[in-house]
């Protein structure tokens, strides 16, 4: 196993800190090792309608510049527990709030970098919520998809989100893509 000698600090930002590990990996060699976090775990809300329907959202994503399907998510705020953060999340996104709420698993966000998980819940018996979104969230188009079509939607190169493919799996909703 390898052994965390020291660590240091290089970046902080409310969301995001950055920081380098000189980590000894045999008893003849150590190397710097970055690794990165989010100051908290997420979640992942797939919302399922009495109509077989999936609920994701499509939004700009700055970095890549392209608007992307996905599901809603985001970030478990301190005190909140993970059905909390996924019905604040699902409310901001898209106006709706879920009755009911399921924990199904959760994934290493990015396991050679970071410790944080993403939270995978089941929503269902959605309703309209009053709940505003927030500044960051106005561009965000409500998308509903079959269940069935889920699995082209992710082979035809419509949805490539890691964190959306991930909790598809862990939800049982998508097992599989089509040929």
């Amino acid at each position: 196993m390898w052994k965390k000698l020291s660590s240091k600090i290089l970046f902080t930002h409310p969301r995001l800190v950055v920081e380098e590990d000189e980590v000894e990996i045999s008893p003849d060699r150590t190397i710097q090792y970055l690794r990165y976090g989010y100051g908290s775990d997420g979640v992942v809300v797939v919302a399922q309608n009495d109509k077989h329907e999936i609920l994701f959202i499509k939004e700009s994503s700055y970095v890549i510049n392209k608007r992307l399907l996905q599901l809603p998510m985001g970030k478990i705020e301190e005190g909140e527990s993970a059905e909390i953060a996924a019905n604040r999340e699902l409310q901001e996104e898209t106006g709706l709030r879920a009755k009911a709420i399921v924990q199904k698993g959760s994934y290493y966000q990015n396991h050679r970098r970071s410790t944080n998980k993403g939270m995978v819940l089941l929503a269902s018996d959605l309703e309209a919520s009053e709940l505003q979104a927030d500044e960051e969230e106005q561009d965000i188009e409500k998308v509903w998809l079959p269940v069935r079509q889920v699995a082209s939607e992710i082979a035809n190169g419509n949805i490539i989100d890691a964190d959306t493919l991930s909790s598809l799996l862990i939800s049982g909703i998508c097992t599989h893509t089509e040929d």
